[in-house]
């Protein structure tokens, strides 16, 4: 809460979301934790919702308790948790939970659509979308009746997506709406994770309820290298019953791996990296033993324990630790790598900002351990949901329109360096505005508007744009306007496929700018107008190229912060990008 300045809003301005009632479509909620209420209905935390979905798939009732599943009890910590030891971002907000997912697989555009419906009509100010599905155009059924209740007063905050490694375009729907606020992930500053031993504590992401009791930990391919070619992606044939099986990433899927473990016997399958990393969620859908991932550092470790105590047959002995533990993350800050990266299919700009999603600790169904680590826009998604509720709590005479808190949120957001590769800030295809500021939101009394900029392609330029500056304070302020230029990228490879992982690139548009101060009297308005000129890259490249038109004011203080406003546009004509191989 420190970095995104939640936690000085909760010191300094006491606002914890009191009376704001928050929708969360999901997976249902865990109400029976203590940090979550303890009940269910009027008078507690969790005072509305409905399951639409059962835990089969098909059998409807109105409780969402659920406890097979821990995503959406996990969101609603993130939100509203009100614990001794775990304190959410608007711990005294009233949530509303809509399941729309049963214990296995998917949901529909239908049921997401009856959940945003019934949601909007118990009163929900704000809903919490962690979920999408492949949709870059706002045309889409979900996306639509989003921005439709979104005009009518419900504030729709979405997850932009976990596809960071597939490449530009990869805006998800409902997120991709016009009116919602969709939110990109970066890493949180510790990590907080449940460990095992010995002798030292082991990190770890996944089930928090692996059973230790009657089993060792065995390498299912030996030596102490983190690197091992197709390690599990062959029937495994050792018998592994009773053993957890230690098994490297790489060379074939999570699902491969995890099957053959378990056609061999094994109680649970411990997955290490296979690069240097501070950690990695792994996709385990239907797996019928539980899974944990390990970094390449500790699964290097425990291969190197089991070899110097020559226990490569009966494995070593694993110890549960007792509650989580906190260290440093040193990818604080900066964004996810799963982050999904914009725009949408019609080159307009997304995500519009981001928040902490990587390594966040928060509430767990208690049959699955009470609490766990997860990362996700789906956990960036609630951190914005919950500052949305200071905000209205704060701001109880302001303007509510989805609109204008966009605009507030947007204004007031950091832009984030890039991590690797390019001195200089990430895309705006990666962060939007930034990672939000909640106290210069409250606090600040200068709106800028537009509070983004989408420029089109080359041909089709929105060359000519204007930004207002209204200054709600008493005292007149001065600003300079200067333009700070993002990473370029590079959207598609030699064949015109989709590069997945883009290097970022100079790119840098040349901007007219009309003023380079502007002074904006005590209750007035002035103007910028702006005129931009696309960067000289090759326009077969169809480069993205991104970065924000900077206000710093002559004397910068909580009432006037430095403020950014996002651009960004294609050089090239995106009409000419190849679709459909010729020979079609």
């Amino acid at each position: 809460h420190e970095l995104t300045g939640v936690k000085a809003v909760h010191d300094s301005l006491k606002l914890y979301g009191k009376g704001i009632k928050i929708g969360i479509i999901d997976s249902g909620v865990d109400y029976h934790h203590p940090a979550l209420g303890g009940c269910f209905g009027p008078g507690c935390k969790v005072a509305y919702g409905t399951d639409f979905v059962g835990d089969d798939g098909r059998s409807p009732d109105n409780d969402p308790m659920t406890d097979c599943d821990g995503h959406g009890t996990h969101v609603a910590g993130i939100i509203a948790a009100n614990d001794t030891t775990f304190i959410g971002v608007a711990p005294q907000a009233t949530l509303g939970a809509y399941r729309v997912f049963g214990c296995e697989g998917g949901t529909s555009n239908d049921l997401i659509m009856k959940a945003l419906l019934r949601a909007a009509g118990d009163g929900m100010q704000v809903i919490n979308l962690s979920l999408g599905g492949p949709g870059g155009w706002r045309q889409d059924r979900e996306a639509r009746l989003a921005d439709e209740l979104a005009k009518n007063g419900t504030i729709i905050v979405a997850a932009m997506g976990n596809e960071g490694q597939m490449g530009l375009f990869e805006a998800s729907s409902p997120g991709v709406a016009g009116a919602a606020i969709t939110v990109a992930s970066t890493e949180n500053e510790f990590r907080s994770n449940m460990y095992f031993t010995p002798p030292r504590a082991i990190l770890y992401l996944g089930d928090v309820d692996m059973n230790f009791s009657n089993t060792t930990l065995v390498a299912v391919s030996p030596g102490t290298s983190g690197k091992v070619a197709n390690d599990a992606c062959k029937p495994i044939t050792q018998d592994l019953s009773g053993k957890i099986a230690l098994i490297r990433r790489g060379d074939c899927t999570f699902k491969i791996k995890i099957a053959n473990a378990a056609l061999a016997h094994a109680s649970g399958v411990i997955l290490m990296d296979n690069v240097p990393s501070t950690g990695f969620a792994a996709d385990t859908e239907g797996a019928v033993i539980k899974v944990r991932t390990i970094t390449l550092d500790d699964g290097e470790y425990l291969l190197k324990t089991i070899q110097q105590l020559k226990k490569e047959k009966e494995g070593i002995k694993l110890l549960a630790g007792k509650g989580p533990k906190q260290v440093s993350n040193p990818d604080g800050g900066f964004l996810s790598v799963f982050s999904s990266m914009g725009p949408d299919s019609e080159l307009n700009s997304k995500p519009d900002i981001a928040a902490p999603g990587g390594q966040i600790w928060s509430t767990f169904p208690i049959k699955l351990g009470s609490y766990a680590s997860l990362s996700g826009t789906s956990m960036a998604t609630p951190y914005i949901v919950g500052c949305v509720g200071l905000y209205l709590e704060g701001l109880p005479n302001g303007d509510h329109s989805a609109k204008a808190i966009k605009t507030a949120f947007q204004n007031s957001a950091q832009p984030r360096k890039q991590q690797k590769g390019y001195k200089g800030y990430a895309s705006v295809t990666q962060q939007g505005a930034g990672l939000l500021s909640m106290l210069d939101i409250l606090s600040t009394q200068v709106v800028v508007t537009p509070s983004h900029i989408s420029l089109n392609d080359t041909e089709h330029i929105n060359a000519n744009q204007q930004i207002t500056i209204t200054n709600t304070g008493q005292t007149p302020l001065e600003y300079e306007v200067d333009i700070v230029s993002a990473a370029g990228l590079e959207p598609f490879d030699a064949k015109m496929m989709v590069e997945k992982n883009p290097l970022p690139v100079e790119a840098k548009a040349s901007v007219i700018v009309s003023q380079k101060t502007v002074t904006v009297a005590a209750g007035a308005s002035s103007t910028v107008d702006l005129k931009f000129i696309g960067p000289n890259t090759d326009p077969t490249k169809f480069v993205i190229y991104s970065g924000y038109v900077r206000l710093t004011p002559a004397k910068v203080s909580p009432q006037s912060p430095v403020m950014h406003i996002p651009y960004m546009g294609m050089q090239g004509d995106f009409k000419k990008v190849t679709v459909l191989d010729s020979s079609f």
